[in-house]
This record gives C-alpha cells, structure tokens and sequence, in this order.
C-alpha cells in the first residue's frame, strides 16, 4: 500500500469529519449520530460492456460476470475513482476467488489484486460509512474490500532497463548508456519521474525524465572508456507523484580493444571498404578493383606511392589504403650491345637494354623458346638474339633483334684422357707418354699413386679451356691416389675444369673448383682419393644397414678431398657437387628400391639421394654429393603409409620415404594435411640434397633459438650454411613458426642455385596469368617464376599459386620430389 497516498486522501476525510463535529456542537437541533463525512473522490459504480474490457487481463482469470438471475450477462459492474477503473475477474479454476485489477484512463494496467469469497461477479455496492465496497457473486456470496485496497492498486510498479549504443564497445570510443522505465505489468513505457545515473567510480550523471518512449539517454565521453574492461553503471528511478513505484537497475558492460579507422581508396573517387577495425585486426585479402585502360598495381599507404602494403597486413594504427594505377601504354622496343664486333674466335656477350617501363623482361636465341632475360647473353656461335618485354598490365613490346654474325667456330675442346695400359704402368695423355708411376699391390688390390707436378703434364694441361674433362682411366686398378701440385690445381681451377677418376670399382667426377687449396696441412700438394675401404668402415655400414632393414650390395668405396666454400659480396657459395657412379649387381627385386649409404668421417651415417641407370645393359648408381667418406649401395622396401592410400601426392610421398627423407608418426601415417615448420623443411631439404652438418663448411652464426640438443639443430646449421634457409634480424631462427609456399619456393630456387642448375629453357613465365599474382610478395617472384620455369611447381586447376597459404606435408613432399627429379638426384 501507497502510505502517502492513502494519507493524503483520509486527511480531507478526517478534516470534514472534525468540520461536522464542530457544526453539530453550535448547530441547534444536529445530533453526532445524524453526521456521516462523505469522501471526497468516493468509489462509485458503473456497468460497462464486457467486451469493452482492457486488453491486459490478469494472468489465471477470466471476465464472466451475471445477471441478478445467474445467468451470464453482457455487462459487468466496475468500480470507478478518480482515473481509475477497476475490473473484476474470477479465478480460471473457478475457485471462489475474484481479482480485482485497476487501469488509467488510457487503458494501461497499473495493479491487480486477488480476494476470497466469491466468484461471478454480478453487483458492486459502495458503503461510504465503512469506506469499503462490496463484491457480489454468484449465490449472493460476497467479498467486502476497503477503499484502502483500492487506494493500494493506484500505484503501479516498474522496471528499468539499462542498455548501450551501440550494443558493442570499444575502447577510447564514446557511447550511450540508454535507462528505460516501464510499467512492471504491461510494459508501457513510464513517461512521469525522473532517472539518475552513477558508475562503480561514483560519477554522477544528471537526471532526466523519461521521454515520450520512457527512456534517458546519456553520453560517456570517449577518454573515459578504457580498452579491454568492465564497466558497471547504476539507474535509479523515482516518481515524486506516487504513481509509480521507485526502482534501481545494475549492468556491467565489456569494452573492446581500440579501434581504428581503415578505409580503401581507388583514387578514381570511389571508397570502397571505409570501417573501423579493431587492434590485431588481419586484412588477409584486400578489396579486388579494377579502372578501364589500367592496371591495379598494389595498395600504399601513402597519395605519394612510396610504401606499398603487403598482406596480410595487421591493423595497428589509422590508415588508408590508396590504390595505385598503371596505364596500358606498350614498352618500347629493347636495344642491344655487343661486347665484340670485330671477328673472333671467343664468344661474343649481348647485353640487352629494357625500356623503364618493363616488367617482364624476354629474350630467345634462334626459333627456341622466350626465356627471363637475367644477365647478358653469351653466345658460343653465330645466331639472332630476339627480345621483347611486357608491363604490368600485361601489354607486350614489339619485337626487337640482334644478329651475331662475327664468331669464327673452332673445333671443340677435347677430352684429355689420361690412360694405364693394362701390362705396364706407364701413363699417357692423348697417346704421349706422360712417365712412369708405381703401380703397387696391398692385400692384392692394385694402387696407383699419381703426381700432377710441372712438367709434360703441365704443358699439356695448360693448352686446355673452361670446362675440358680431365680423364685419368685405370680400369685394372682398385685405388688410385692423385696428388696435385698447388700451382697447377689453382690454375685448372680458375678454367672451371673437371677431374675424372675411374677405377675398377668406381667413377668419381669432381669439378676442380670445389677442392679447398688453402685449408689443408700440406699447403704445397692436394691429394685426391678413391679406394677400396677397409673391413672396418664396412663392418660400421653393415651393422647400420641391419639396424634399419637395409641390406649392403656391392663394395663400399672411399674418397676423399678437402671441399671449398667461395665467400663473394659477403655470401657464401658453394661450386657445385661432386658425382659417383658405381657398378650395381642384380641383387635388386621388383619389391625392392636402390639408395646409397654414406659414412663420413666423424662416424655419422647418413642416406644419400641417388639414381640408377642402365648403360650397355649394365645398371649403375649414381650418386650427387658435397660430402666425402665411405659410400656404400643398399637395398630397401618401399615404404607405405596407413592414411595416404589414394592420395594426390601418394606416390611422391612413398618415394621419399623410401629414399629416408619423410618420416611418418609412430602409428604408420603421414599426415598430409598437416602444415610444415621451418625446421621441418629445413631437414627435409638437407636430406634430399644431401646435406649434413659435416658438410657446413662454414661456421655460420649460432641462432639464439635453435640448441644442439634439438633434432633439427643439424639440418638447420647445413642449410643455413649453404644459404638456403636464412634467420632473422634478431639472430633467432623461429624453428616452430609455420611456412607458406611462396617461403618453401624461395627454398626451392636457392637449391637450384646450390646444384648450379641453369637449364631452365622452359617458355617464360608470365605471372599475370594466375588469378592471384597480386598477392606474391616482391621478395618472392624471382623464385616463383624461377620454380614454375622448372616446372617444380605448376599453380592449381584454377591458375591460381596461393603463395600465402600454408604449406601441408602433402605439398612438401611434392615440391622435394620434383626438385630432386629436376636436379636428376632420384
């Protein structure tokens, strides 16, 4: 019950009470008894049509009201006082229970309250005396209510809700907290009162009144929003009229992280994508555009051009995109230069000039196949020299050429093959006698010691150019043992020459570039070996090929020299591999594979990547290599996979496995679709080019994060030494951090460089014709156009490359596998 209410209306009673008992006391002829105050604003009675009842009827209740006879009528009595009409229902259950229910003017229900004692109501009376009224109900029972009850249902209850916007904060952003009052029982919005505001800090907000919509709006200033917090408000609403009852609401909202504003802009007057986008924010694929008569040539952050925006880009501050455009116009035609136009029996080097504007930049010798212009051309003999260039939109040059005509041809270098006659041990080049050497014999295998010094041999090897083979071929001996003069190795070295050793049992081809002449303990001799080895290097092969199911074919050779690494412009490179071939017996089964292993000197044992070929019927192992020590042939099973049955990459899979270079789980799967860390490609780059950390002929920077007791610690020191995989600013490696695959193609192009292959005479790659060119890094594209030259990478059935995407197992395995083919390693 309203107290104020109720007071305010019983103290004009009691006033006109206190009034008639003053007047009866001076009146003549007026008794107490005779005087009876009547209210003010006293209840009284109507009959309205029952279907003019309120829309909101209280819950469990029914409006059935009856005539004096008890029969149903059309009509019910409800009580009127002041702005109020009481309605009068009975219960649902039909208990004897009648609930009475008040409403305003408009209709909107402000209280209800259920009495006992009756039901069916079909007459109200109104007893001033006792200031209550009666119900009547069905068999006259009745049900007397004060007008105090009635007083009590004039006061209607309320809720508040509290809510922002917008619905989702952000730090450092304004918003508004939005209070809402509403009757408690009908929902209808509170438009009397007043609503007052603090937050768990104690700030106090203004109060308001409510609006038309019951609801006070206030602002929150945007400095006072932290990111990445809690913030709790508390509404108070009071109603000085006692309409409405006062009540309180509590909400905590969360706050975001910051936002900034991000907008892409095609400068030809059109915003494409302008919203704010929270800190941390990834933009992995930007708006695709496109302008008549132009090319899109990346997003900058700046009107000027200067910083070309890569992504993913991460959202860190304001910005705006601003698209750059190129025009269509055609590259002018290339021009050329010769080196020598004079007639001469050397080659004549081509540069070709491109035009600013080039992009793609071409070039074909004769009718063969465009080729990436790199460097100048250097042609051996006469021909026509074409060029051409595209630019970034994809518009091609006229053709231009250029014919060399002043190369007289001269007969081409010979092969010096130095021989030992098979009944004698002297040694001849091309038919001259050279001298004699000792043939000697040790547990009846023959050795050859075999001195290159000044003199006859020198005289003769001098006349000879880049590249001349030279042969030493003792088809009767087991071991031979080379011994260079320093002198005469630096000068073969410097004319890129390749020494040829054949015995009975091996062939070893060694560019003589790749011996290190001045790291060693003798620095006025080099030694080149290739033997038979010992029982013992044997008994150490053997017992490693048991412990891995391999069985040991064949006799395992030895050979040794001092590998060299060329520091030039502060990089490390290295000339080339050396190549064994070794004689296979017919041990080999359809179900078994050929590999080759190799025991290096610090006794570690690795598996070598090799291949097998048939020559006159006879099958022989070829095997590339940058290491030295004992290499052996072996036989292995192929190796399966559980989960990669039926698999694009199946076959790829199975056969580096079977090669030792991919490694399933401990369950017998391989799990293609997982993705590859940098210290996972690293080791399988490593194993299928042969490298091992003896082969890390430098002592490369130790990586803070990469320890030696990890598995990886090896594959990571070879390759960083041989330049494939490189670490960061911060002297870390980041060994776990997963690799895309335009980072596995960079890899990819610097093995090629790494095995000196420059036979890419595959058409010339325009990237324009993949859909997603636009997103390969600049950093990359040397190395994906070279790969796709290579054809170690084709793009998928939708031109498209994917150079951000993660790299899988699966993928991997591919890449490696051609690779390798390429490189005619497997």
């Amino acid at each position: 019950m309203d107290t104020k209410k109720l007071s305010s209306k019983f103290s004009l009673i009691i006033l006109s009470f206190v009034f008639l008992l003053y007047s009866a006391s001076i009146v003549p002829g007026v008794t107490l008894y005779t005087v009876h105050a009547e209210p003010i604003d006293s209840p009284s009675v109507e009959y309205l049509p029952t279907n003019s009842k309120p829309s909101y009827t209280p819950p469990d209740t029914l409006l059935i009201c009856n005539a004096a006879d008890e029969t149903p009528s059309n009509s019910c009595p409800v009580i009127k006082w002041g702005e109020f009409t009481y309605w009068v229902y009975r219960d649902s259950n039909n208990n004897t229970t009648m609930t009475i229910a008040s409403y305003n003017e408009i209709g909107d229900i402000f209280n209800f309250r259920s009495f006992n004692g009756a039901r069916y109501i079909k007459g109200i009376t109104v007893d001033e005396l006792t200031q209550s009224v009666t119900l009547i109900g069905q068999s006259n029972n009745t049900i007397h209510v004060s007008w105090e009850n009635l007083l009590d249902l004039q006061v209607a209850s309320t809720t508040l809700t509290l809510t922002t916007s917008p619905s989702i904060l952000y730090g450092q952003e304004a918003f508004e907290v939005q209070a809402k009052v509403s009757n408690a029982l009908s929902g209808t919005p509170v438009t009397i009162g007043s609503v007052s505001l603090s937050d768990e800090a104690d700030t106090l907000y203004a109060a308001q009144s409510p609006n038309s919509e019951g609801i006070v709006t206030w602002t929150i200033a945007a400095d006072t929003v932290p990111a990445n917090s809690n913030l709790q408000f508390t509404a108070e609403y009071t109603d000085t009229s006692d309409k409405y009852t006062d009540s309180q609401k509590s909400e905590t909202f969360t706050v975001g992280p910051l936002r900034f504003p991000v907008k892409f802009v095609t400068n030809v007057g059109e915003t494409v994508f302008d919203s704010r986008l929270t800190m941390g924010s990834v933009i992995t694929t930007p708006p695709v555009i496109t302008k008549e008569g132009y090319l899109f040539d990346g997003w900058y952050s700046d009107e000027l051009f200067v910083n070309k925006i890569t992504f993913p880009h991460t959202v860190s501050s304001n910005i705006i995109f601003y698209a750059k455009w190129v025009d269509v116009i055609p590259p002018a035609i290339a021009t050329f230069s010769a080196d020598e136009t004079a007639n001469t029996s050397k080659p004549v080097n081509v540069t070709i000039s491109y035009p600013d504007d080039a992009h793609v930049k071409e070039y074909k010798m004769n009718d063969g196949a465009w080729t990436l212009y790199t460097t100048p051309i250097k042609m051996i003999e006469n021909g026509t020299i074409y060029a051409r260039s595209s630019d970034l939109a994809g518009n091609i040059s006229d053709e231009s050429s250029y014919v060399v005509n002043n190369i007289v041809p001269k007969p081409s270098s010979p092969v010096v093959e130095i021989t030992t006659p098979t009944n004698e041990n002297s040694v001849y080049i091309n038919g001259e006698i050279l001298g004699d050497f000792p043939v000697s014999t040790i547990n009846q295998l023959r050795h050859l010691d075999f001195v290159i010094k000044e003199g006859p041999f020198y005289s003769l090897v001098s006349k000879l150019t880049n590249n001349d083979i030279i042969a030493i071929n003792a088809p009767q001996i087991d071991s031979v043992n080379v011994t260079f003069d320093r002198t005469i190795l630096e000068s073969m070295k410097q004319n890129h020459k390749i020494l040829s050793l054949s015995t009975r049992l091996a062939k070893l081809e060694l560019p003589l570039n790749q011996i290190n002449t001045t790291s060693l303990n003798n620095p006025e001799t080099i030694q080149i070996q290739l033997h038979s080895s010992d029982q013992t290097k044997r008994q150490e092969l053997l017992m490693y090929a048991e412990k891995h199911h391999l069985s040991l074919s064949g006799d395992p050779i030895t050979f040794s020299f001092d590998m060299n690494t060329i520091i030039k412009n502060n990089e490390y490179t290295h000339p080339g591999y050396a190549t064994l071939k070794l004689p296979l017996n017919d041990l080999s089964t359809n179900s078994s594979v050929w590999n080759a292993l190799l025991l290096q000197d610090d006794g570690s044992i690795h598996m070598l990547p090799s291949k097998v070929i048939t020559e006159n019927g006879k099958d022989f192992m070829i095997i590339h290599t940058v290491s030295t020590g004992t290499v052996v042939p072996v036989l292995s099973k192929p190796v399966t996979f559980t989960d990669t049955n039926g698999h694009w990459a199946e076959k790829a899979i199975s056969k580096l496995a079977t090669h030792g270079i991919v490694y399933g789980d401990e369950f017998g799967n391989f799990n293609a679709a997982e993705n590859v860390s940098r210290a996972e490609f690293a080791a399988v780059i490593a194993r299928g080019l042969g490298l091992t950390s003896a082969t890390s002929v430098l002592n490369p920077s130790t990586f803070t994060d990469v320890h030696q007791d990890t598995w990886y610690e090896q594959a990571v020191r070879a390759t960083s030494s041989y330049g494939l995989i490189q670490g960061f600013e911060d002297q870390t490696f980041n060994p776990e951090q997963l690799l895309t695959r335009e980072q596995a193609f960079v890899i990819i192009a610097r093995a090629l460089n790494i095995s000196q292959q420059t036979d890419l005479d595959s058409d010339s790659i325009h990237l324009q014709q993949y859909a997603d060119y636009n997103a390969i890094s600049d950093w990359s594209k040397n190395s994906v156009i070279k790969v796709l030259q290579a054809n170690i990478v084709e793009g998928d059935g939708t031109k498209h490359i994917q150079p951000r995407q993660l790299l899988t197992r699966a993928e991997c395995a591919q890449l490696i596998v051609r690779l390798l083919e390429k490189l005619q390693f497997i």
